[in-house]
Parts: C-alpha cells; sequence; structure tokens
C-alpha cells in the first residue's frame, strides 16, 4: 500500500477550513441579504418608457412642422431667384440692384432663422430629458428601496454584472404606472438656448 507523505497540519487546518467556507457559502449568501447595489440602463429607460416615446413623437412632429416651413421657404426663395433672373434684362440696374439685394436679405434672414430653429429645437429636446429625468427620480428611489439597493449604477458606466442586478425592466413598469405626459414646445424665437 502506498504511503503519502507527512502534510504539516497547516495543510490539513487550511483545507478543513476551506471544506467549511465551501459548504457553508449558501448560508453566507442567505444571510446577506440583497445586493446593496443595483444597476440600470438609463438610455433604454429615456427611450423605451412610454413617456418617452410620446414625447420623441411630439419632437419630431415639431421638427416635422418646421422642416415643412423651411421646404416652403426655399420654394419660394427659389422661385424669388428664378424671377429676378427672368426680369434681369428687362428693368433697370438700380431695380435689379434693389431686388438682388432684398433678396439676399430674406435668404440672409432664411439661414438664420433655420439655424435658430435647430437650437431651439435642441433646446426643446433637452427640456424633454430633464423633464423625464424629474419625474422619473422618484420611481428609482422606490425601485431601490423595493430591492433594499443603498447604489444604483448606470450598466454604461459598468464592465461587468450579474443580470439579477439589472432593474431597467421594472424600472420602466413603473415609470409608465406613474409617468405624466410632458409637453414638448419649442423656447420662444427670443430665448437663447442654454
Amino acid at each position: 500500500m502506498a504511503r503519502f507523505p507527512a502534510l504539516p497540519r497547516r495543510f490539513w487546518a487550511a483545507s478543513a477550513a476551506a471544506a467549511f467556507l465551501w459548504a457553508a457559502a449558501p448560508a453566507f449568501a442567505e444571510e446577506r441579504g440583497p445586493p446593496e447595489v443595483v444597476t440600470i440602463k438609463m438610455d433604454r429607460v429615456l427611450t423605451d418608457s412610454a413617456a418617452a416615446q410620446e414625447a420623441g413623437r411630439k419632437l419630431e412632429a415639431l421638427a416635422e412642422g418646421l422642416r415643412n416651413d423651411f421646404r416652403a421657404r426655399e420654394r419660394e426663395l427659389r422661385t424669388e431667384e428664378q424671377a429676378i433672373a427672368v426680369v434681369r434684362s428687362q428693368i433697370d440696374e438700380a431695380e435689379f440692384t434693389r431686388r438682388v439685394q432684398a433678396y439676399q436679405q430674406r435668404r440672409r434672414q432664411y439661414e438664420e432663422d433655420m439655424a435658430s430653429s435647430e437650437e431651439r429645437l435642441a433646446a426643446a429636446r433637452k427640456a424633454v430629458v430633464a423633464e423625464l429625468r424629474r419625474q422619473l427620480a422618484p420611481v428609482l428611489q422606490e425601485v431601490m428601496v423595493r430591492r433594499q439597493a443603498r447604489v444604483m449604477l448606470d450598466e454604461n458606466q459598468i464592465i461587468l454584472a450579474a443580470r439579477e442586478l439589472d432593474v431597467t425592466e421594472e424600472a420602466i413598469r413603473a415609470f409608465d404606472a406613474v409617468a405624466q405626459p410632458i409637453e414638448v414646445r419649442l423656447p420662444p424665437v427670443s430665448a437663447k438656448p442654454e
């Protein structure tokens, strides 16, 4: 019969401790309770929740209305430009210069208005996101209380986490149940976006 070499007592003590810890691991996990950290995909909550989708449709309708207005103005400017070219030989130089300058002024105003509208639309989007976040904050606090979590982290900032820590779907359902409709409007022309 083969004999194993004598092993030091420390080896046996360490082996016994490891076996105890391995056997007791489930009990320790149960005693520990719920995780103190939960994760969430904020970008999904801010796009997939019913309130966010409705606000997105309203923003798109605003943007489409602006695009339609600017298409109509662009057609008017093209028509005016063509009309100036047609009557060029029929009017004197002073009248031609006056018409060209008036056209150029309207063209500049069109371009300024377009840039201003883009800024105003960006400000409206920013206001929608701020309102979504404002309404979402107490919902996220409730989710944390239900999960007995002390910290909520955005999954975009985490390399790896267990799936059971993710509360995204729960947060979306809870937010959909209480979210109020969001007013979507362009800020006044005179207001400068922040």
